[in-house]
């Protein structure tokens, strides 16, 4: 059976349930190709919040694997990728996760953005006391799916590990809130922290969608992580909230603030990093940024032949003048032949 054959039956056999594309096309394409160098792999973000996600929005899925230039040595052969195995593993451990695109169907099928670790960098990435900068912890203490797990004890390991990123959100989210908070208010804060912490260019008011997005699932995640760190001793009663055992200091909070500005600057610069490792990264980011201000963008000739440094000044001007509130999905203006990909 050939390559193309063995994901088509892979696909056929998954999509009966109906999850949609996450499930039944990326999840069989990965363990096809990739086979066992997949650890798991991870849905978040706006589709599976249905956050206003936009119909050129990508999957966002992180993918645990084994190790990482046998993925991508795998991911090339099968043509999925057309970087390097080598620089693209090198990479991997220059401001980690690589991001990659994968579009089997072309950029007018479904898109995934992923984020490639391998376990330790995983691990390391959600753990507060470990992690170089906020990435990782501000998308994984979020509602997340575990849409794959190569066996039990991968994905109890998965779910470990997210629980161990959500509990630490109160080593640092309650040096700003008000006092006394619930699960509710703790995790509005936690959000609204970890997009200032970041340079985005969605309106300030987009925390609160993600929040209102979720809200469900956040109480109930943080009102365990609370009821835990009350019976840990971490936490106090304080009538319908809870408080922590002594007042915040000083020294805490110039300590996360540093952390978080480290933090804005790595992220910022794995940027430059994204142009060399995701595929297609110009004509993603217009969309992205023409879903985000609701503003249709045309670039010129030599923004497309040196989109670096000529891009800078717009860059700048999208973060000086971004939008009061959030825009609907429907603003999509989709993409001219002239912006599409070579």
């Amino acid at each position: 059976m050939s390559l193309v054959e063995e994901t088509a039956f892979a696909q056929k056999e998954i999509s009966v349930d109906g999850h949609g594309p996450a499930e039944d096309v990326f999840v069989p394409l990965l363990t096809t190709i990739a086979r066992d160098h997949i650890e798991a792999v991870i849905l978040y973000g706006s589709r599976l919040l249905g956050a206003n996600p936009g119909r050129h929005s990508a999957y966002d899925l992180v993918l645990i694997v084994d190790g990482y230039k046998d993925f991508y040595e795998a991911l090339y052969s099968a043509n999925m990728i057309h970087r390097l195995p080598m620089v693209m593993a090198i990479m991997s451990y220059v401001l980690p996760p690589n991001v990659i695109r994968l579009a089997p169907e072309g950029i007018d099928g479904p898109i995934a953005k992923c984020l490639v670790l391998n376990r330790p960098d995983f691990e390391r990435s959600l753990a507060i006391d470990q992690a170089k900068d906020h990435f990782m912890i501000s998308r994984m203490m979020q509602k997340v799916k575990v849409i794959y797990s190569k066996s039990e004890a991968v994905g109890e390991w998965v779910q470990h590990n997210l629980g161990i990123a959500r509990y630490g959100v109160l080593t640092w989210a309650t040096l700003w809130i008000d006092q006394p908070f619930n699960a509710a208010s703790l995790a509005r804060e936690m959000l609204r922290i970890c997009y200032r912490s970041e340079n985005r260019p969605e309106s300030d008011g987009r925390s609160d969608t993600i929040f209102l997005s979720q809200e469900k699932e956040l109480v109930e995640y943080y009102a365990n992580v609370l009821t835990e760190a009350e019976a840990k001793g971490d936490m106090v009663r304080d009538g319908n909230g809870y408080r922590t055992l002594s007042p915040v200091s000083m020294r805490s909070r110039l300590g996360r603030i540093v952390y978080f500005k480290v933090s804005k600057l790595r992220v910022t610069l794995s940027w430059l990093k994204h142009v060399v490792t995701f595929e297609g990264w110009l004509p993603y980011i217009v969309r992205k940024v023409e879903r985000r201000t609701g503003s249709e963008i045309n670039l010129t000739l030599i923004e497309k032949v040196l989109p670096i440094p000529c891009l800078v000044p717009r860059v700048l001007y999208v973060f000086w003048n971004r939008p009061k509130t959030e825009t609907e999905a429907n603003q999509d203006f989709g993409m001219g032949p002239d912006q599409r990909e070579n």
